[in-house]
């Protein structure tokens, strides 16, 4: 099976469902419903595409599912924001594990779309410390 180097926008609302697995069912989200349109739209946005016919090449479509992916965890973050404990009638409801475990899903998948999104920088300096032992000494500086 070859990688996708395009998508149409059922076919990425479908890998977004998917990729909630039952996550999706708890809210009642699906396909047909519209629920995925506005994740579709904020990912397209973050990469600064107007269209999702612009997408194309496996590397703009890696790029494409990371960050639906992303927006679909924080859609779920959102959603799950005001769940929460409770017990009621002898039993035990721990509802706030939705919104914990969606937001790890959105710091690994923040950390795995920063170099797409611009978020992501690098960067070095060399730096000198005046009591190194271990920089090499000159023949002066050894001489006193």
């Amino acid at each position: 099976m070859a990688a996708p180097t395009s998508y149409t926008e059922a076919e990425l609302k479908a890998y977004i469902h998917a990729s909630l697995a039952g996550v999706a069912s708890v809210f009642g989200w699906t396909v047909a419903g519209g629920s995925y349109d506005e994740m579709v739209n904020d990912a397209l946005l973050a990469l600064g595409h107007s269209d999702i016919a612009s997408v194309s090449g496996t590397q703009d479509v890696a790029r494409l599912r990371t960050t639906a992916r992303l927006m679909a965890w924080r859609a779920v973050v959102e959603q799950s924001s005001m769940n929460f404990d409770f017990s009621a009638d002898g039993g035990s409801y721990s509802r706030s594990q939705i919104n914990e475990m969606a937001r790890e899903r959105v710091t690994a998948l923040e950390t795995e779309t920063a170099a797409y999104l611009g978020t992501f920088a690098a960067h070095t300096q060399r730096v000198r410390h005046a009591h190194d032992p271990y920089t090499e000494a000159t023949d002066l500086e050894r001489a006193l």
